[in-house]
């Protein structure tokens, strides 16, 4: 059905060692590719109003909700009655970790494609493990795609993938399904979560992504800058 590829066509020392860089901002994009070419494209930037641009990505509609790290797009779009979809990532999740879910309908009974893609850059750490969680139900079809980019940039085509789910039919549902990779990268890094539906014939897919690096270990300057701090602290208690 699908071709498994990335198919989307940006303090103190101490702060920036030891976490997430927080000005970049989450890209949520949802393409209708059964519509004119180009193909419909709404684009959702984490905590902007329209016409807000970060990385090369112009923000089409506000972001639905205006919590740090949480992007939403709650409307019709093109043939989808329905489309219902957040994306998270820092500073609304933890360490090193985005997810991508929702709820999309639609009443037509001819076949509609419908991707929906988040990104966002500059995670920090060496941790290689990254693991892709995926569970939901659906009346069409659904695989899930989850990716890495070495750059640290919003530029897909920088992005490479660590985990691609099976496809899924209206028989497996519900479905779920995780796998963990190991993946080689240095820091800051990109990261990019996906989903692809399907839908011959009216009905509604429900589903929820999450890709996470399971041990986000610090950075050398980090671990270094703790280090210090210890033994001052520990110099001080000796002093006292």
């Amino acid at each position: 059905m699908y071709k498994k590829t990335f198919v989307f066509a940006c303090l103190t020392t101490m702060w920036i060692a030891s976490a997430n860089i927080a000005d970049a901002s989450l890209v949520l994009v949802l393409r209708d590719f059964d519509s004119p070419d180009p193909p419909r494209q709404v684009v959702v930037i984490d905590n902007k109003v329209a016409g807000d641009t970060v990385g090369g990505w112009t923000a089409t509609v506000t972001d639905a909700n205006m919590t740090l790290g949480s992007a939403v797009f709650n409307a019709n779009f093109g043939q989808f009655s329905t489309v219902n979809v957040t994306a998270q990532s820092k500073p609304e999740l933890p360490l090193n970790e985005m997810d991508l879910g929702g709820i999309v309908s639609t009443q037509q009974s001819d076949t509609r494609m419908l991707t929906i893609f988040a990104l966002d850059i500059n995670f920090v750490g060496a941790g290689e493990e990254f693991r892709t969680e995926t569970g939901g139900t659906n009346d069409g079809l659904f695989y899930t795609e989850t990716f890495l980019n070495n750059r640290n940039t919003y530029n897909t085509s920088n992005f490479s993938g660590i985990s691609f789910s099976p496809e899924f039919t209206p028989a497996d549902s519900p479905f779920s399904w995780s796998e963990t990779k190991t993946v080689t990268h240095g820091s800051p890094f990109a990261l990019g979560v996906q989903a692809q539906l399907q839908f011959n014939s009216p009905g509604t897919t429900s589903f929820d992504t999450n890709l996470k690096q399971l041990s986000a270990v610090p950075e050398p300057t980090a671990a270094l800058v703790w280090s210090v701090l210890a033994g001052v602290g520990l110099v001080v208690r000796r002093r006292r």
